[in-house]
């Protein structure tokens, strides 16, 4: 049995359709800035590049505070890290619902599939069946 996901469909007249999973979005927990950019979420994608700029610093910072030993500082590290990365992974799939609804897309359904292909085969078939009747 195949786990059943819940995705989203957005359609624009000129750029097409594009499905989202409702839920925690992996590629942008494990991608962050990456992954904004190239889901054009320029805002946030600049965002965590200057957040993960600021961590290297930090983590820099920490490495210094080892020698001494001091452990504290790796720790804030770990966890301002980690608070970043699973920032990203709960609300990414929002902010690019959000930015498509900016740029003219329209949300047309709701979808249960297994995977985002499957639920863009599914809104297709549903588009065609509604067509035919």
């Amino acid at each position: 049995m195949k786990l059943m996901k819940t995705f989203q469909v957005y359609k624009h007249p000129i750029y097409g359709v594009e499905t989202i999973k409702v839920g925690f979005s992996f590629p942008a927990f494990f991608f962050g800035w990456i992954w904004m950019f190239i889901k054009k979420l320029w805002g946030l994608g600049c965002l965590f590049l200057f957040l993960q700029f600021l961590i290297v610093g930090f983590d820099e910072m920490a490495t210094a505070a080892l020698e001494v030993g001091e452990f504290g500082m790796s720790f804030f590290v770990l966890v301002l890290y980690t608070t970043v990365l699973v920032t990203a992974g709960n609300n990414g799939n929002k902010w690019w619902a959000a930015a498509l609804l900016k740029r003219g897309f329209t949300r047309e359904d709701t979808i249960q599939a297994s995977n985002k292909d499957a639920a863009l085969a599914l809104y297709v078939n549903e588009l065609e069946n509604r067509s035919d009747s």
